[in-house]
């Protein structure tokens, strides 16, 4: 079974929610890395909330540029 963790199934959340993602990202020059403003949890992993629900950033990234994530992710 395939699943989106953070998203809502009505239409246009997907965009909203990316564009909310990209406020808070700053592409390093050297590397082209993403480096994640926002939150952060008590490991140092980005997080976001997003319809009430916490969602953690990297998973956030890979669901906009993937889709969904594989099952026991």
């Amino acid at each position: 079974m395939i699943r989106f963790d953070c998203f809502s199934t009505q239409e246009g959340a997907m965009e909203l929610t990316a564009k909310m993602f990209q406020t808070y990202i700053k592409v390093l020059p050297k590397t082209n890395c993403w480096e994640y403003l926002g939150a952060k949890d008590s490991q140092g992993y980005g997080r976001m909330f997003i319809g009430g629900k916490e969602c953690k950033a990297q998973r956030v990234a890979y669901q906009m540029e993937y889709g969904p994530l594989p099952p026991k992710a």
